[in-house]
């Protein structure tokens, strides 16, 4: 038999011992030599479990006639009998890799992230901080209500004090009005132009009485009380409320807020209202002369209020002359204390 047709031969002696190793070709013999020589047959891995798979050095000859059980899945395979299977090593952390994961965990807490199973979803949290949100600004705005409530009932507390010392037994009268238009060429009547420090010779009058002639004692049960006067100067120009404008000519018996005189007095007015003081008292039926001459100041009116229509407001004021009311402030506040002293000595 020829020992070259067996592909299991052990080798020559340049290759003692390994069977599957290739003998070292001589001169004699070479693999090549014969053409129709069998080629060797890879065994396959599961002839060889004591080997290695696919291994050409397997010490046992393949078994051809044990068939592969294809019904079983590969991860039912003993991985043990397998020779590239690595023994598993559990790995454990340095201190380290421990420290930078500790990190991280506080990174992502203070990010809202979960940190382990105790801690609250970040969608959780997100949402209890807008219900916190949504309670603050209700209670924000009924405060701002409750505020507004309280404010509107101390305006009408007031109000109904100072209508309550009001008398309402006050009438005026303006002469003159004709000062105020002009007849043109052809008989019509239209305003007449202003001009700065223009000066119109309108009078104006006021009575302690409903009506301007008089009110007969016979039709009241009993006389009307002594009354306190001021009055006020409006103009309005452009829909504007001016009150720098107008200069009245006024009598010895009337008085203005001044400056220097409140400085003069303890808790003094610090501001100028507008009105005009009567350093008096009007009886019943009796009246008073507010102005007898109107004058545009000048140096007040700019380019801008060329050209706009104006209305002149004459504003009478009377309460009941009583002088603890003016003293304590409960009628006309804001009237200045030298005027108080003035009028109640």
């Amino acid at each position: 038999m020829d020992d070259r047709n067996n592909p299991y031969q052990s080798g020559s002696s340049s290759n003692p011992g390994n069977p599957y190793r290739p003998s070292t070709p001589t001169s004699s013999s070479t693999p090549s030599s014969n053409p129709n020589a069998p080629r060797p047959t890879t065994p396959s891995p599961s002839s060889t479990p004591g080997g290695v798979p696919n291994s050409p050095y397997s010490t046992k000859p393949p078994n051809y006639n044990n068939p592969i059980d294809v019904t079983k899945p590969k991860t039912n395979y003993d991985r043990s009998k397998r020779g590239d299977v690595v023994d598993e090593v559990e790995y454990v952390p340095t201190d380290e890799e421990r420290e930078k994961a500790a990190l991280e965990r506080l990174r992502n807490r203070a990010a809202g992230a979960p940190a382990g199973p105790t801690s609250k979803p970040a969608k959780v949290k997100g949402e209890n901080s807008k219900k916190i949100k949504s309670i603050i600004a209700i209670l924000l705005v009924l405060v701002v209500i409750a505020l507004l409530i309280v404010f509107i009932l101390f305006l009408n507390k007031n109000k109904g004090v100072q209508e309550e010392f009001y008398d309402i037994r006050v009438s005026m009268k303006i002469e003159n009005k004709s000062a105020l238009s002009i007849v043109t060429e052809t008989g019509q009547e239209v305003l007449k132009e202003i001009h700065p420090g223009d000066k119109l010779p309108l009078k104006a009058y006021a009575r302690n009485s409903e009506d301007y002639r008089g009110d007969a004692l016979g039709n009241l049960d009993t006389t009307p009380p002594t009354t306190y006067v001021r009055f006020k100067l409006v103009l309005i120009l452009g829909y504007e409320e001016r009150n720098d404008i107008l200069s009245p000519n006024i009598g010895e018996m009337w008085y203005r807020y001044n400056h220097e005189d409140e400085a003069t007095i303890t808790n003094g007015v610090q501001f100028d209202d507008g009105y005009y003081y009567y350093k008096g008292t009007l009886a019943f039926q009796q009246r008073v002369e507010l102005f007898s001459e109107l004058e545009f100041v000048g140096e007040n009116i700019t380019c801008d209020d060329g050209g706009k229509y104006g209305q002149i407001q004459v504003i009478v004021e009377s309460v009941e002359a009583t002088p603890d009311n003016i003293i304590k402030g409960v009628v006309w506040p804001t009237a200045p204390k030298y005027w108080v002293i003035d009028v109640t000595n």
